[in-house]
């Protein structure tokens, strides 16, 4: 299904190639490279990561997850994820600076960018114990285009394939083999992430903003 085919409210909006982390990859400035020969999503960086400022960096790899175009698509979603595991302690202080690029990652409606924004919010969730309650002041911005395509089962994504963003001729929107997953499995797997990390007021909140979802938590 290709997305001249879709009901609008699920058209790709305009995503202009001006991200920052674009800008400061080409100026050598984000030690981080794509590992060659170490697998399709293998990067490799030049300092210890743990060492990184991540008031400066962390938001930097986010910012990029809107990119398709390889290698700033490999290497911000790979170089985000490893930043959440490698020092979950320093994800809270930064948390709020990560809430804009995850929004305007999707708000380009762009099927495979969606799907990507919605993996690392989980990773994000799910990094510390104090983020997930930290995130439900945050759902308003978050949730609306989760709302969207809470049914969307015409498209879907494989998630573990991430190099091959320069090739925008439509076949990437289908996902093949069991790693594929519809929008709507996505979405689902998101809002149960954070439901069940947000504490006891993350289900009206996600109620709030999607109102058809229904609790995965088992009340005792």
């Amino acid at each position: 299904l290709f997305p001249s085919t879709l009901p609008f409210s699920l058209q790709p909006r305009h995503n202009p190639r001006n991200t920052i982390f674009r800008e400061f990859y080409d100026l050598g400035e984000i030690p981080i490279a794509v590992a060659h020969g170490g697998g399709s999503n293998a990067v490799t960086w030049r300092v210890d990561p743990a060492k990184l400022d991540y008031h400066r960096y962390l938001p930097l790899f986010f910012d990029g997850i809107r990119e398709i175009d390889h290698p700033y698509r490999l290497l911000s979603v790979q170089g985000a994820k490893q930043l959440l595991a490698v020092c979950p302690e320093k994800v809270a202080n930064v948390m709020p600076q990560l809430i804009l690029p995850l929004q305007n990652a999707l708000k380009t409606r762009d099927a495979p960018i969606v799907a990507v924004a919605m993996d690392l919010l989980r990773h994000l969730a799910t990094c510390e114990k104090s983020i997930g309650p930290m995130l439900v002041p945050y759902y308003r911005q978050l949730l609306p285009i989760l709302n969207v395509f809470r049914n969307c089962d015409s498209l879907k994504v494989t998630l573990n394939v991430l190099s091959d963003g320069s090739k925008r001729d439509g076949k990437e929107l289908i996902g093949k083999g069991r790693s594929a997953k519809t929008l709507r499995v996505l979405v689902k797997e998101t809002l149960r992430v954070l439901e069940r990390v947000g504490g006891q007021d993350a289900l009206i909140n996600i109620k709030y903003m999607v109102p058809t979802y229904e609790s995965c938590v088992i009340l005792q």
